[in-house]
Order: C-alpha cells, then structure tokens, then sequence
C-alpha cells in the first residue's frame, strides 16, 4: 500500500497529513518576521533540515509498516513522544478471510516440500534414479546385486526415505499452522519447525 503522505503539521497537539498543495500556515517568513502561508511541496520540505521543518511545525512521518493479520483501510497518523508515525487504521479478518489465508499458507508449505526436494533431488536425478531402480530390480530376477549395485539400491532407498520424510514434515506443518490470522500472517514455510535435514 503507498502511503499517501510523507510529512505531518502539528496543530493543536496532534499531526495532521500534509499533502501536496496543502496550505502551510508557517511557510516562509516576511521581513517583518510574521510567517507567510504558502502551498505545501514535499519536495521543497525535503531540502530542509529537521529544525527548519520543526520552526514551521512539520515533521517527516517515521514509518511503520501496516500489520499483518487484519484488513488494512488506509494510513493515518499517530504520535510518538512528540514525533509523527505512520499509524494504520484496521479492522479484523473475517473467517472467510482467516480461511483464505490459511489455504495460501498450505500451499506455501507444499511448496517449500517441493523446493526442498527438487533441491537435492532434480527431476532429472528422479527419473534417472527410477531407471536404474527397475535395473536392479531386473537384474535381481536373474542374480544376486554385486556389493556397488546393492550400495546403489541402498543409496536410492535412503533417497526415498527422505523425500518421504519431507512429504511427512510437510503434512505435519500443515496440521499444526495458527487458527488465529496473527499467527498465520506471521507464519514462513521456510523456517517452520520440523523440516528434515
């Protein structure tokens, strides 16, 4: 989401968003020191520095991000010890939506079993892999595995076993993912809990 503004005016102890065009009551000074209103430009603000921009009781917005876990409906702005931040304004999810969020959140941990394997085990390696499986077993109709092919048919076992143990890791990931939409924003596939080494 952009932020619509990125400087507020002080008035009556609290900020108020300045946007382009925005009349500034303190923009510049006459010879007779009162202070002259002019249109707001951020540009212009931005080649002053903090005490020029607090002599005309402006302030650039620190920034926050918007929170996850609600519906955001726009900026706005709140006060920090005397410093403009961006503040949002919210609402809660609805379960439909909780319920979106969670399919999305499966379907990233389906994912992250996919990258993982496909990490150490490429499709190409897969399918060579399956080949040579029905080698051996071709060839153990017929006679014993020498002591390389039977290391072979272990290796490609224990392939198995943890590509396996990914599928199980992610099943259970899955069954364990937050209710609450905090704990789902929250949530990253990649550094859940209980993934195999």
């Amino acid at each position: 989401m952009m932020e619509a503004t990125r400087y507020a005016l002080r008035s009556d102890d609290a900020w108020a968003a300045l946007a382009d065009g925005d009349l500034l009551p303190k923009g510049y000074r006459a010879q007779n020191g009162d202070w002259r209103p002019v249109q707001f430009r951020s540009e212009w603000a931005d080649t002053l520095d903090p005490a020029d921009l607090a002599e005309r009781d402006v302030a650039l917005i620190t920034h926050i991000d918007a929170p996850a876990g609600v519906r955001v409906l726009g900026p706005d702005i709140g006060d920090d010890g005397g410093v403009p931040i961006r503040a949002w304004r919210t609402e809660p999810l609805s379960s439909d939506e909780v319920e979106g969020l969670r399919a999305t959140r499966i379907a990233d941990v389906k994912a992250e079993a996919g990258r993982r394997i496909l990490e150490r085990f490429p499709t190409w390696k897969q399918a060579n892999m399956n080949m040579r499986a029905t080698e051996l077993v071709d060839i153990r109709l017929d006679r014993e595995l020498t002591a390389d092919e039977t290391a072979e048919r272990e290796a490609m076992l224990s392939a198995a076993a943890w590509i396996k143990d990914v599928r199980a890791a992610s099943d259970a990931i899955e069954a364990g993912l937050p209710d609450d939409a905090d704990g789902l924003s929250a949530f990253i596939a990649s550094t859940a809990d209980g993934w195999p080494a």
